[in-house]
């Protein structure tokens, strides 16, 4: 098996993993997620809270694109 192939496998698989880890921590019912700073409508906005998960989520994605696009 081509190593570059196992790379972009594996980044995409991570790619993957950090997209249901992020949709988890930001969809779930969670108490204390601090003030609303992005109002998305009238029942959905992104929360103090949310910011260090976004971050991380775009750390994580960011990562796996430099994997999969190293020579």
């Amino acid at each position: 098996m081509d190593p570059a192939w196992r790379r972009r496998l594996a980044a995409a698989v991570t790619a993957v993993c950090l997209t249901y880890l992020v949709g988890s921590l930001l969809f779930d019912q969670r108490q204390g997620e601090g003030p609303v700073i992005l109002v998305l409508t009238a029942t959905h906005g992104v929360h103090s809270g949310d910011v260090p998960v976004v971050l991380a989520w775009l750390v994580g994605v960011g990562c796996c694109a430099w994997i999969a696009l190293k020579d």
